[in-house]
C-alpha cells in the first residue's frame, strides 16, 4: 500500500527534498511548509540544508528507505553545499530567491503525478547560478518573488505567489540558447557526464569560475569589469570559456598564451598579472584562496613566465624567483643600458623583427638567456669612433680591417651606418677583437737607431706599389719580419715598414711579356710607331697586370715580337746594321715600297724578303 504523502506529491528525479516537502504541505492546505513540519515533527529548515535527523524523519513520514532521499538532499557543509555528488561553495548557488522555468511548471501540472495544482516541482539544477536557461525549453529562467523568512525554500508557496502577482504575464518568457557552460553544469549536476576529460577532473565550481573569467578576458580584454557584463553577454562569455575548458588542458594553455601575446602586442601600460589578466588574476590571486584553483593558477603562472618579462621582484601568484623572458625594458634596467640603443641593436642583428622598432620597450621580448648573453656582449663593445681611436688607425685603415674580416662588428654589418626602418643604428665592435689586433702590434720590436729607413703604412704601401689590404694581411698573419714600432705611439700609427720587404712579398709573378718601351728598343723605332703597329694590327699585343704597379698594361708576347721581326725590319735598323746614314739607305731602297704607310705608322718598315 502506497504512502498517502508520497501519493500527494511523488518525488521526481532531480527534485530537491525541500521542493517535495513544500508540495506535500501545500497539498494538505498548510499555510507554510514550516507549519506542516512543526506538526509532523520535521524541521523544514534543517531538511532544506540536509541535516541527517531531519532527512531520516522525512523518510519516516514517507515510509521509504532513507538512502533513497539522500540523492535529493541539498547538504550544507560549512562553506560548501553538496548537490548529489557535486559540492559547490555557497556563493555559486542562489536559494533565496530561487529560479524556475514557467513552461516547466506548466508541463509538470499536465504530465506529472500527484494532486493537481501541486505537481510543479523545483529542480536542483535551478539552484546553481551558472544555470541561466531552461535546458528543455531554451528560455531564460525567471526568479521567484522575494519572501518573508517563513517562506524560505518553500517552492510551491513561492510559485503560487508568482502566479498571483504576474497573472497573465506568468508564462511570458524570453528565448535564450543554453550556452556550453550552462549545459555542462546541468549535465554534471544530474550525473550525466560520462567522459573523464580534463574539465571533469576539476571541481565544478573551478570549471564555472574559470570558464566565466577566461571568457570575459578573451572577449573584452583585461580591463573588463564584472559589473558591466549583462546576463546575455555573461552567457556568451561563459560559453566561450567552457568551449576552451572542454577542449582540454592544452587548449586552456593556448588561450592563456594568446591573452599574454595580445597584451605584449599592445603599446601602453606595464606587463604584470593585473595588467594582462585583469579580473581573472585579481579573482584568483586576491579574491579566492581556495586551493582547488591551484591547477588553474599553476598553468597561468607557467604560461605567463614563458611569455611575459617577469623576473625576481615580480609577483605572479607568488614571488617570481627566476626569469625566463626579458623585455628590452627589463634588460636595460638590469644591465644599466639605454633601452633605445638595445632595441636598435637587436633589430640590427636580426634577433628581433624590424617592426619591433615601433613597439614600446616593454613589449619587445626575448628569451632571458639569449637576451642576457646579447647585452653582455654589447657591453663589451665600442662604436666606430672609439674603435678607430683605440686602434690608432685612420678611417681608411679601419674600414679595410672590417672589410677583410680582421675585425668583426657585433651587429654583423660591414657598412658604417645602415638605416633600418628609417632608424640609423651605429655599428658596435667587440673590445676583444680590438685587443687582439693591438696585441699583434705590441709584439713588434721597437724601432732602433741605425736601422735602415722605414716608412709608416700609407707611405710604405704607396712606394711598394701594393694595396693597403695586402699589407694588413701580411702584418696580421706574421709574414712581415722587419716591422717595427715607434716609441711613444700605439696602434697602427706606431708601425714602420721595410719598403723593400713589402715590395718583395707583394710583387705579383712576372707575366713574361715585353713592355711597349722594350718593344720600342728591340725594333729600334719610336713609341708612336710601336703604338701604330699595334693599333693597325700588324703587331699582336695583349693586356697583362703589371707585377709591381698592379695596373693593367699593354704588352707584347716575345714570340709575337720574334714573328714580326722575322718578317719586317725598320729603316733605322737597316741603318744601324749597315752603319750607313738613313738618307743613304733610303736612296738605295729607292723603288722598294715600305710594308706599311709611313703616314699612319710614323716610321718606315720593309719586308725582309723585299730587300734581300
Amino acid at each position: 500500500m502506497k504512502n498517502r504523502f508520497a501519493e500527494l506529491a511523488p518525488l521526481n528525479a532531480g527534485e530537491t527534498l525541500s521542493s517535495n516537502f513544500s508540495r506535500i504541505s501545500s497539498a494538505l492546505d498548510y499555510r507554510h511548509a514550516r507549519n506542516f513540519g512543526a506538526e509532523a515533527s520535521i524541521n523544514f529548515q534543517q531538511l532544506s540544508v540536509g541535516i541527517p535527523h531531519a532527512v531520516r524523519a522525512f523518510a519516516g513520514l514517507l515510509e521509504c528507505n532513507v538512502d533513497k532521499l539522500w540523492e535529493h538532499a541539498i547538504i550544507v557543509d560549512g562553506g560548501d553545499i553538496k548537490i548529489g555528488e557535486v559540492a559547490l561553495p555557497k556563493r555559486y548557488l542562489n536559494r533565496q530567491p530561487m529560479k524556475f522555468c514557467p513552461l516547466c511548471t506548466e508541463e509538470d501540472e499536465m504530465n506529472c503525478e500527484g494532486r493537481r495544482g501541486y505537481r510543479a516541482w523545483g529542480r536542483r539544477t535551478w539552484l546553481v547560478n551558472a544555470v541561466r536557461v531552461c535546458r528543455k525549453h531554451e528560455v531564460k529562467l525567471q526568479w521567484l518573488p522575494n519572501c518573508q523568512a517563513a517562506m524560505t525554500h518553500d517552492f510551491t508557496n513561492l510559485l503560487a505567489k508568482a502566479k498571483a502577482e504576474r497573472q497573465g504575464e506568468f508564462l511570458k518568457t524570453q528565448r535564450q540558447s543554453q550556452d556550453h557552460l550552462d549545459r555542462y553544469v546541468s549535465r554534471r549536476i544530474s550525473g550525466e557526464t560520462s567522459s573523464r576529460d580534463w574539465a571533469d577532473e576539476l571541481p565544478l565550481h573551478v570549471v564555472i569560475r574559470t570558464a566565466e573569467l577566461i571568457g570575459m578576458i578573451a572577449r573584452h580584454g583585461p580591463s573588463v569589469k564584472d559589473s558591466k557584463i549583462d546576463d546575455a553577454e555573461r552567457s556568451r562569455c561563459c560559453g566561450h570559456g567552457m568551449d576552451v575548458l572542454a577542449a582540454g588542458e592544452e587548449a586552456f594553455r593556448d588561450a592563456v598564451r594568446r591573452i599574454c601575446q595580445v597584451s605584449v602586442r599592445g603599446r601602453i601600460g606595464d606587463i604584470g598579472g593585473r595588467a594582462v589578466f585583469g579580473l581573472m588574476y585579481e579573482s584568483l590571486a586576491y579574491g579566492n584562496s581556495d586551493d582547488t584553483f591551484a591547477p588553474i593558477r599553476d598553468i597561468m603562472r607557467e604560461v605567463a613566465l614563458d611569455n611575459l618579462p617577469l623576473g625576481p621582484g615580480d609577483e605572479f601568484f607568488g614571488p617570481v624567483t627566476a626569469r625566463r623572458m626579458h623585455s628590452v625594458q627589463s634588460a636595460a634596467k638590469q644591465f644599466h643600458v639605454h633601452p633605445k640603443r638595445l632595441k636598435k641593436l637587436l633589430v640590427k642583428t636580426g634577433v628581433v623583427p624590424e617592426e619591433c622598432l615601433n613597439q614600446s620597450s616593454e613589449r619587445v621580448l626575448l628569451d632571458a638567456e639569449r637576451m642576457e648573453r646579447f647585452v653582455l656582449e654589447m657591453l663589451e663593445t665600442v662604436d666606430v669612433r672609439e674603435a678607430v681611436k683605440l686602434l690608432g688607425a685612420s678611417r681608411t685603415q679601419f674600414d679595410t680591417l672590417v672589410r677583410d674580416g680582421h675585425l668583426i662588428a657585433h651587429t654583423g654589418s660591414c657598412s658604417s651606418k645602415q638605416p633600418v626602418n628609417g632608424v640609423v643604428v651605429e655599428r658596435q665592435f667587440p673590445l676583444s677583437g680590438i685587443q687582439a689586433l693591438l696585441d699583434i702590434i705590441a709584439s713588434k720590436p721597437l724601432l732602433l737607431d741605425g736601422v735602415e729607413e722605414r716608412a709608416p703604412m700609407p707611405a710604405a704601401t704607396t712606394t711598394a706599389g701594393c694595396r693597403l689590404g695586402e699589407a694588413m694581411e701580411l702584418l696580421l698573419t706574421g709574414r712581415l719580419a722587419n716591422v717595427s714600432r715607434v716609441p711613444g705611439q700605439t696602434g697602427f700609427e706606431s708601425l714602420r715598414f721595410d719598403i723593400a720587404e713589402l715590395r718583395s712579398l707583394t710583387r705579383l709573378p712576372d707575366h713574361g711579356c715585353l713592355s711597349l718601351r722594350q718593344v720600342e728598343e728591340a725594333l729600334k723605332t719610336t713609341s708612336r710607331a710601336v703604338k701604330g703597329l699595334i693599333s693597325e694590327g700588324h703587331l699582336r699585343a695583349v693586356t697583362r697586370r703589371n707585377p709591381v704597379k698592379r695596373r693593367m698594361q699593354t704588352v707584347v708576347e716575345p714570340a709575337d715580337l720574334r714573328e714580326f721581326s722575322d718578317k719586317f725590319i725598320s729603316l733605322h735598323q737597316i741603318s744601324l746594321i749597315k752603319n750607313v746614314p738613313m738618307l743613304k739607305v733610303r736612296h738605295c731602297l729607292k723603288g722598294v715600297e715600305p710594308a706599311f704607310s709611313k703616314d699612319i705608322i710614323g716610321a718606315s718598315f720593309y719586308r725582309r724578303d723585299d730587300i734581300l
